[in-house]
């Protein structure tokens, strides 16, 4: 008689279902504030470089994961700050920070992982803030500095270099309903340097000239620094 031979399936549960294991697996990401890990960024992108047989294995472009003919890149999203993969082979990858989420630090180097089959590897990585940087416009006669409250109506750009460089940010000085001061804050670098050039002046005044430097204070308290000109 002839003999009929069943497939050997994977696993069976206690209630005699069978399940598949899959030969892949996945990575989480999840991007938290460095001071306050219950804060999840949306918005952080990450390359993946691999798989690779160990950690600390040597990576270039030519190791990144591809999708179609682009980088595979991983964005964490509104809400939860998480970034799930697509099912990667196991092995370890390098993740490394393209792009922080608005107002915060890319980290500088990346991190590795270990993918394993059949399963999610969760990891979580965390950003700094930058400084929020506000300006306090004021008048002069002659040299000396007017004292009294911040002038409204100036216009600043902010840039990353004394000549040329890139705009990273503006400015605009003004009154709120009960006279106070103020300016928008702008989110910059601690300890960098930058310069700022006055584009419009407030009424009965003259701009600056030119652009004139200021560096970031490193230790500024709460992560604010005020700038006055």
């Amino acid at each position: 008689a002839n003999k009929i031979v069943k497939p050997q399936l994977n696993v069976t549960d206690s209630d005699g279902i069978y399940k598949n294991i899959s030969d892949k697996g996945r990575l989480s990401i999840e991007k938290v504030d460095v001071d306050d890990n219950a804060k999840k960024l949306e918005g952080a992108e990450f390359n993946l470089y691999g798989p690779f047989g160990k950690s600390e294995s040597p990576y270039n472009e030519s190791n990144l994961v591809m999708e179609g003919e682009s980088a595979y890149v991983m964005k964490t999203e509104q809400g939860t700050g998480k970034a799930v993969s697509k099912p990667l082979a196991p092995g370890w990858y390098y993740v490394k920070e393209i792009k922080a989420p608005d107002n915060y630090v890319a980290a500088d180097e990346g991190q590795w992982v270990q993918v394993n089959q059949n399963a999610t590897k969760e990891s979580t990585f965390e950003n700094e803030k930058k400084i929020a940087v506000y300006i306090k416009k004021v008048g002069t006669i002659g040299k000396v500095q007017i004292d009294g409250p911040s002038l409204a109506g100036a216009e600043f750009e902010i840039y990353d270099a004394e000549e040329g460089g890139n705009v990273v940010g503006h400015w605009v000085t003004t009154t709120d309903a009960t006279g106070k001061e103020a300016s928008n804050p702008v989110y910059l670098n601690a300890g960098a340097t930058y310069w700022y050039e006055e584009t419009k002046a407030p009424e009965g005044y003259t701009p600056i000239i030119g652009r004139v430097s200021f560096t970031v204070e490193a230790t500024s308290v709460g992560n604010v620094c005020h700038v006055t000109c």
